[in-house]
């Protein structure tokens, strides 16, 4: 056999879609992306202790459930090797903060009442059938 140790690649290329699969011994029934875990718990924590101030109950864990499984799916969804999830905050604040070309001003017109030229009608006839 070959019994050299195993490199791991540095190149962010080939970490780009490493998956959490559980504890050693026990796989979870989906898998997580490692980028996607820290931006969920730091979500998910922040929810509880906002909500944990409202007075919610024990909701706040469930809406602090789906709050960090969406963030962490938005995390996966627009980082990878090009753009990693550090940058996400600074491109979101970027496109929000962008200038929008400026709305159009509706048009205006004054109607004049003389001005409009006005035509009589020609008298109707009479559609009664004469024998």
């Amino acid at each position: 056999m070959n019994d050299q140790p195993r490199r791991q690649a540095d190149d962010e290329i080939f970490r780009v879609h490493s998956r959490y699969l559980g504890p050693p011994g026990i796989t979870l029934p989906v898998s997580i992306p490692y980028r996607a875990i820290l931006p969920g718990l730091a979500a998910g924590a922040g929810t509880v202790i906002l909500l944990s101030v409202f007075g919610l109950g024990l909701w706040r864990f469930l809406l602090a459930g789906a709050v960090a499984i969406a963030v962490g799916a938005l995390a996966d969804r627009y980082s990878g090797s090009d753009r990693p999830v550090a940058a996400l905050p600074a491109i979101l604040t970027g496109e929000t903060g962008a200038p929008r070309p400026a709305a159009p001003q509706p048009s205006q017109a004054a109607l004049r009442p003389g001005q409009v030229p006005v035509h009589f009608l020609p008298a109707p006839r009479n559609k009664e059938l004469r024998p």
